[in-house]
């Protein structure tokens, strides 16, 4: 198991609450993020749920 299998899974144990809070602390005072192209946004910023 690599470094990375191991950050993976120690994120995926985290709570929700807690994965919002550090991706909060990681993006604060970093410029705007736009995904790559074909790249999911871990947390979506639209706010209609109506097609969900």
């Amino acid at each position: 198991m690599n470094a990375a299998d191991l950050a993976d899974i120690w994120w995926n144990e985290q709570p929700p609450e807690r994965r919002i809070a550090i991706h909060g602390w990681l993006s604060k005072d970093a410029p705007a993020h736009h995904p790559i192209e074909g790249q999911l946004e871990m947390f979506p910023t639209d706010t209609d749920r109506t097609n969900r």
